[in-house]
């Protein structure tokens, strides 16, 4: 029960609960009826006064009892709550009984929920290992996965021979554009298939990119290795009735254990990037050191040939051509040199087939033709004491692809104010014959706009005079491998007198490449050839080398 006293004692709300002491009309003096007083008493009236909450217990009618004092905020007003300590341990041993039960039924969601989540856990941890580990194609492990067992392989078998191999599929992507994407999945989840039943202990693979696949083999010979290439191709063709799988491979023979996967993997891959640009005939490639000092020279040409250009390090080189009629000079084909500081002048049999890889040929031949518009320019100053003769420029067969290539060399010419009659445009006979009603229309253009044309390396593939006369050109230069011949037998200087007159049937001007002996210089003479260059008059010389020879 509980009524509501103030901080005198007086009632302001009583009871009418029959357990309480009925009316009254003050709490103290009731209390001291009942025997609180002392001590207990006076902290009573001590916390009621300041305000304070408290309890305490007493007896009355043989009952324990526990009185509870607590301030409601309203004026100095006290509710007094008297409850039988009996009731209270009911309660108390009811609420232990509530607790022990809602405890075990937390513990219980608690396990349950553990056991959800952790079987969650280890699904999602078998997903996760899927997607980091295995390749999504084939099912068998991707590279990351074959890194981390190459590597421990290799560590735990150092008495083995183990190489590293890459190989792709030779003409994959017409498989997919004729057969489809699902097609191609098919074929390299069969190599997969294939590589994976012909491996043993302590071998590993996976599909690097596309249509890659490295794979780490042990070895005995080199003849192992292939005869397991081939084995695993025959496999692979045993699915497909319709086409045959043909592979390119690239071979590396571990020899550093320590090295990083990474680094047997590029080897090898080096490997089969030379393999398919050979084009030999051979479909496989076995790392050699001077592959990979090639590759890094390469790349060292790559990093600086930009700023080369920018800061004109490559030069204009003039080899003199030669009248037979006077033996003067009457013209010169422009050779690009590279004048690297720190390194000197590098021939360009070293950068021009990476340029013409990498597209940067075109940035150059475009430098090289304003190069000579400028040195044109100076010798055409009222005050250069130098006599102008055309200059041939050779132009690559990246640069045959431009559509608007003959308006780019007219733009620069007329930046310069030369005159096109003194410029020369070469193009290769491979270039030519490899497109010839494209040429000539690209032919025709240049020669639109006053360019004089020419058939470089003429002889040195599958050249055709019948081909020949359709050709807008003004020269044909005879490659050197056919003057090379003039000394050998009777039946190469017939050769050459064939080609020769042939040639001035057609209207053409002849030049002959290569030019070394007086031997040649006189059968060429008598064949009636027209103009001669090569190192029986001068080798490629600079510029400066140059105007002395042609000082008016």
């Amino acid at each position: 029960y509980s009524y509501v006293i103030n901080s005198d004692g007086r009632p302001v709300v009583n009871t009418d609960n029959i357990n309480s002491i009925g009316d009254f009309e003050n709490l103290f003096d009731v209390m001291k009826e009942y025997g609180i007083y002392g001590e207990k008493f006076d902290k009573i009236l001590k916390d009621i006064s300041n305000g304070k909450d408290g309890d305490f217990e007493y007896v009355r009618d043989s009952i324990r009892r526990q009185l509870c004092y607590t301030k409601i905020g309203v004026n100095d007003w006290y509710i007094i709550s008297v409850v039988p300590v009996s009731v209270i341990s009911l309660q108390s041993n009811r609420l232990v009984k509530s607790l022990i039960i809602l405890t075990s039924f937390i513990v219980f969601v608690i396990a349950a929920v553990s056991f959800i989540m952790n079987n969650t856990l280890q699904k999602n941890n078998k997903k996760l290992e899927k997607l980091a580990f295995y390749d999504s194609v084939t099912g068998y492990s991707n590279l990351q996965k074959f890194n981390i067992d190459a590597k421990n392989i290799i560590l735990q078998s150092p008495d083995s021979c183990f190489v590293m191999i890459m190989i792709d599929i030779n003409k994959f992507k017409v498989i997919n554009d004729i057969y489809g994407y699902v097609e191609g999945n098919n074929v390299l989840k069969s190599i997969a298939e294939a590589i994976n039943a012909n491996l043993t202990k302590n071998e590993t693979f996976c599909r690097v990119s596309s249509d890659n696949f490295n794979i780490l083999m042990k070895y005995e010979s080199n003849e192992e290795i292939i005869k397991r290439l081939e084995k695993i191709i025959d496999n692979v063709n045993c699915y497909f009735d319709t086409y045959k799988i043909e592979i390119i491979a690239g071979i590396y023979t571990v020899i550093d254990a320590s090295l990083d996967i990474n680094v047997l993997s590029d080897r090898a891959n080096i490997s089969r990037s030379i393999a398919k640009k050979l084009n030999d005939g051979c479909w496989y490639h076995f790392f050699k050191e001077e592959n990979r000092l090639n590759i890094l020279k390469e790349k060292e040409i790559e990093n600086a040939m930009e700023k080369a250009l920018y800061n004109g390090e490559f030069e204009v080189y003039l080899q003199p051509k030669y009248s037979l009629i006077n033996e003067k000079i009457i013209g010169a084909e422009a050779l690009v040199r590279w004048n690297r500081p720190g390194v000197g002048l590098i021939p360009p049999i070293e950068f021009i087939p990476i340029f013409e890889r990498n597209g940067f040929i075109r940035k150059l031949d475009l430098y090289m033709f304003e190069s000579v518009c400028k040195l044109l320019a100076d010798w055409n100053r009222d005050s250069s004491n130098i006599l102008a003769v055309p200059i041939s420029v050779n132009v690559s067969r990246t640069n045959l692809s431009s559509n608007d290539l003959a308006q780019n060399l007219k733009k620069i010419s007329q930046k310069y104010n030369i005159n096109p009659k003194f410029l020369e445009i070469e193009l290769t006979e491979s270039a030519v014959f490899a497109d010839v009603d494209n040429m000539i229309d690209i032919m025709t253009k240049i020669k639109n706009e006053g360019f004089l044309v020419s058939i470089d390396d003429f002889g040195s593939g599958y050249s055709s005079l019948s081909v020949i006369k359709n050709l807008p050109t003004d020269f044909v230069k005879i490659d050197k491998s056919f003057i090379d011949e003039v000394e050998k037998d009777e039946r190469g200087e017939k050769i050459i007198f064939s080609i020769v007159s042939m040639i001035k049937l057609l209207g053409i001007s002849s030049v002959a490449e290569g030019v070394e002996t007086e031997n040649q210089i006189n059968l060429l003479k008598n064949a009636g050839c027209d103009i001669v260059q090569g190192f029986y008059y001068s080798k490629p010389i600079n510029v400066l080398e140059f105007e002395k020879l042609i000082k008016k």
